[in-house]
């Protein structure tokens, strides 16, 4: 069983992830009800949800600030993922601005390659978000699992993640934190990008940052350098996650230190197996253009070969899902008793 005691120690450990109105048309409505009505139906602030709305599942992973748990809407039956954020933690590490940034942002963004929040609300001692589930895990994980893709493999998961990156930039927002680890595998096996936790809001393109953000086998030449930067930090970075997802590895790994690293990221070409097809070289090396003026655009990232080769005209097939039965893993009643809490009574 899930208990009080067990939900603050697991929030002790280390994580990566990503909610309903009691009087919403939602809560009225059978199950049929669809995840674009869902987020159309509920406001971002539900003051009235509670904890006690919900049934409680296993932990889905943990982080820094708090825990992600697989949930059922006790009314509805609906499956969803709550994040619970403890506010102590995030008082002490001043990130109560960017957890609401996070919020704000990632409420705005509507598309089926970005993981949907739906609401959160608030206890005395959580900040809860209910999101969309995602029971196929990270890609990262599966990266590590079953080892690097194929071509035509990595064409579509891309073509998923341009898509959603072409989301943002439409809503003026850089995500800034493109990894494996940051995407996740939603029930019909389609891409998930999620945590949008370094993610910034901008004026129109040709605003800029300086903050120094992300993660360090995915960061531009201008953040290394600590160069005001835009929307081109996603292009490269995107250029990095297909890279990744052919050769098992980031073409900048961090293994000989950062300083090192900055220097091969600012001076050096990637290595290019020579396995690898043209056109699949061409696309990286158009994303991964040191200067970002020089990079290719998002729309043409698109329109390139690689990725019109293997998208054109197809939908994603059984071949391209990440897992065997995504929808196994929705079970919040299994056989194990660990992992559901009777008390939904977390704080």
């Amino acid at each position: 069983m899930t208990t009080n005691d067990e939900i603050n120690a697991s929030e002790k450990r280390t994580t990566t992830t990503r909610v309903i109105r009691r009087n919403s048309p939602y809560l009225r409505a059978p199950r049929m009800y669809s995840i674009s009505d869902l987020a159309l139906a509920c406001p971002l602030h539900c003051p009235e949800l509670s904890i006690s709305d919900f049934d409680i599942g296993r932990r889905l992973g943990s982080g820094q600030f708090g825990s992600v748990y697989l949930a059922r809407e006790r009314r509805t039956k609906y499956i969803v993922a709550l994040k619970a954020l403890r506010k102590k933690n995030l008082v002490k590490s001043g990130m109560e601005v960017q957890v609401r940034r996070e919020i704000e942002i990632q409420a705005h963004l509507k598309h089926e390659n970005i993981l949907q929040l739906y609401a959160w609300f608030e206890d005395k001692s959580r900040i809860w978000l209910v999101i969309e589930i995602a029971p196929g895990g990270e890609l990262y994980e599966k990266l590590c699992t079953d080892g690097p893709l194929k071509e035509y493999q990595a064409a579509r998961y891309m073509k998923m993640m341009i898509e959603a990156i072409q989301c943002c930039h439409r809503k003026h927002v850089i995500h800034r934190d493109i990894k494996p680890e940051n995407i996740l595998i939603g029930v019909d096996g389609q891409l998930k990008l999620a945590d949008f936790g370094w993610s910034s809001h901008i004026n129109n393109n040709k605003s800029r940052r300086r903050t120094f953000c992300g993660t360090y086998d995915y960061l531009p030449p201008e953040i290394t350098r600590k160069q005001e930067y835009g929307p081109e930090v996603d292009i490269w970075s995107l250029g990095v996650l297909c890279y990744e997802l052919v050769k098992g590895e980031p073409p900048f790994p961090s293994n000989q230190g950062h300083n090192v690293q900055y220097y091969l990221i600012q001076n050096k070409q990637p290595e290019y197996s020579p396995h690898w097809s043209p056109i699949l070289v061409g696309f990286i090396h158009a994303a991964l253009q040191k200067l970002p003026q020089n990079r290719i655009t998002i729309s043409d990232m698109l329109k390139h070969p690689f990725i019109v080769k293997y998208t054109c005209g197809e939908t994603l097939n059984q071949e391209l899902y990440l897992t065997e039965n995504p929808d196994m893993n929705l079970n919040i009643q299994g056989s194990n008793d660990e992992n559901v809490s009777n008390n939904n009574k977390l704080s």
